[in-house]
């Protein structure tokens, strides 16, 4: 038996044609995180992914792809859009720092890839804390 590549379509249109773009089982699709959600992320200056994970408890972050929504729900400007520069996953949690934004804020990631962010610290060490 042949085995026929399958097609999936998410809501960014971009048409998936392998196992391995659906989920990649050491980054945690159990969970409800999707490949394409996880590919393309950098990493904050003057850290390595194992300090990140080792700082935040979680063996499976990674960065993830900034094209996304990234929406700041906390007070006082709630329903604020935030220009994403790094995204960092961690099992449906996510600590996004914004373009021109010295601040780290911590939200869920939803099951269409976009962030609602509720949170906000002033380093990324202290974020990582606050998983």
């Amino acid at each position: 038996m042949t085995k026929q590549p399958i097609r999936i379509e998410l809501r960014t249109r971009r048409p998936l044609t392998s196992a391995t773009d659906i989920s990649n089982p050491g980054l945690g699709y159990r969970n409800g995180w999707h490949h394409r959600w996880m590919a393309g992320g950098q990493l904050p200056a003057g850290w390595t992914l194992d300090e990140i994970r080792k700082v935040s408890g979680d063996r499976e972050a990674t960065a993830l792809d900034t094209d996304r929504v990234v929406m700041w729900l906390g007070w006082p400007a709630q329903d604020e859009r935030l220009c994403p520069e790094i995204v960092l996953g961690f099992h449906g949690l996510c600590l996004v720092k914004p373009v021109n934004d010295d601040d780290w804020y911590m939200g869920s990631l939803n099951d269409d890839g976009s962030i609602g962010c509720w949170s906000a610290y002033d380093d990324l060490y202290q974020a990582l804390r606050g998983l």
